[in-house]
């Protein structure tokens, strides 16, 4: 077998039980851990920030739950999604998990535009609560919201990181050819080079376990620290916010302290991707 088309990570079970291999698997997700923490020491502190924030709120919030009224329990519950699922999200790019993380970053997308939408949508709630589904709200009626509220620009960004998320989430050929294949070279390609040759490209870097991959590790840290930004702006967006006075003036440092290093971030993404 030719040594260069063994998987990575697959290579170094060879003659190991699979307790071993397991043993083996645990000890990259630590040291992948101690390792992406210090890549992102910058965005790791933004991203923290954001997540007190939105705690912040939501503990506020539940010390007046009896002031709620029927949409107010809707979004404080999307609210919390949204927390949970950029924590966990975090857990596991940190771990080395960043193709396993897609669908909870979507989900987590997909709660956080919910709560701007029954927020601007109050009257809705009551049939998105009813059993049968009859009051489903699309991602499109979502992302006709943002478009009226934000304007077409946020509109297009939404969609693309919408459409992108929801391309990569599935097992087909995209996501596969994403996850599993660098060139001789070391440079990770795409879907959009023309002259890659299909055959050989899908399935040479298949993964047991989190890897980090030190040039790339960045920009997709960066896109949660984004989320999570965002996440904390619809909170306010939403009426929700923390009990000390400073907290919406910590909202908007936070807002242009994770745009400060956007720039950077996505010019980088360009060049890389």
């Amino acid at each position: 077998m030719n040594k260069e088309l063994l998987p990575l990570l697959l290579e170094n079970t060879v003659g190991k039980s699979s307790n071993e291999t397991l043993d083996n698997i645990s000890k990259r997700e630590q040291d992948n851990q101690r390792l992406s923490a210090w890549l992102v020491q910058d965005q790791l502190r933004l991203f923290e920030r954001a997540m007190k924030l939105q705690l912040d709120a939501l503990v506020f919030a539940a010390e007046h739950i009896s002031q709620w009224n029927e949409a107010d329990h809707i979004i404080v519950a999307m609210a919390c999604r949204t927390f949970n699922h950029l924590r966990a999200v975090a857990y596991l790019l940190l771990s080395g998990y960043w193709a396993e993380s897609w669908p909870l970053q979507r989900a987590a997308f997909e709660a956080m535009t919910r709560e701007v939408f029954f927020y601007e949508n109050p009257d809705r709630v009551s049939d998105w609560l009813k059993k049968g589904n009859t009051g489903r709200v699309s991602q499109t009626q979502v992302r006709e919201l943002i478009k009226r509220i934000y304007g077409d620009e946020t509109y297009d960004a939404h969609k693309g990181v919408y459409e992108k998320l929801s391309s990569l989430i599935h097992p087909n050929r995209e996501a596969i050819e994403l996850e599993t294949w660098n060139d001789k070279e070391g440079k990770l390609e795409t879907w959009n080079d023309e002259e890659r040759k299909d055959k050989e490209c899908i399935g040479i870097r298949s993964v047991l376990g989190g890897y980090i991959d030190m040039r790339y590790f960045r920009l997709q840290f960066h896109s949660l620290m984004m989320m999570a930004s965002n996440a904390t702006t619809a909170l306010k967006f939403v009426g929700l916010q923390g009990e000390i006075d400073t907290w919406e003036q910590q909202c908007d440092e936070l807002h242009e302290a994770v745009f400060a290093i956007a720039a950077e971030y996505s010019s980088q993404a360009k060049q890389q991707i």
